[in-house]
Parts: structure tokens; sequence; C-alpha cells
């Protein structure tokens, strides 16, 4: 059974590495590739200390996938007197990917 919860600080590696496991994916790099340290560490501050939120998808113990929203401030409007969020991205794990 896959349960959703919200990530917490001490679960940084699992959504770091499924983030990471994705870049490959869709920018097409080998599994071998090693991702600089700005972008390894640039990530996890983002996951950390950015204005956004991260739900875990999990089977079991395993985490299978995530999802971020970034929040973003802007000027009230009629449309968006709060704000606004935005669905970034969302990860899985490779091996819960359908091919259509």
């Amino acid at each position: 059974m896959i349960d959703l919860r919200i990530a917490k600080q001490d679960d940084i590696d699992y959504f770091m590495s499924i983030r990471l496991e994705m870049l490959k994916v869709v920018n097409d790099l080998p599994e071998d590739y090693e991702y600089s340290d700005e972008m390894i560490n640039e990530s996890r501050d983002y996951f950390l200390n950015g204005d956004q939120i991260t739900v875990l998808a999990t089977d079991g113990d395993a985490v299978i996938g995530c999802a971020s929203m970034s929040f973003i401030r802007i000027m009230p409007t009629f449309d968006h007197p709060l704000g606004e969020c935005e669905i970034k991205e969302i990860l899985y794990a490779s091996v819960y990917c359908i091919k259509l």
C-alpha cells in the first residue's frame, strides 16, 4: 500500500536521492554521472530552507516518490489575494514508472 506524508528535515536523504536519480533520467545523463558539490548543496539547502513543502510517497519502508510545491509570494490581486503556489516537480523511483 502506498502512503503519503509531509517530509521532515530528517527525510532529506530520501528526497535528495530520488531527485538526483530523476535529474539523470530527464536530462539523459549516464547512471555514473557525478553532480557538482554546488548542485547537491544548493538542492539540499532548498529542501531544508526554501519556501516549499515536499510530500513523500512510500511503499512500506521504501520511498518511491516525492512532490514539491513552491510558494511564491506575489502582490495581491483579485484572483490571488494571498499569493500563489506552484507544483515544482513530481519525482518517482524508476521502478514505479509506467511506460506508455
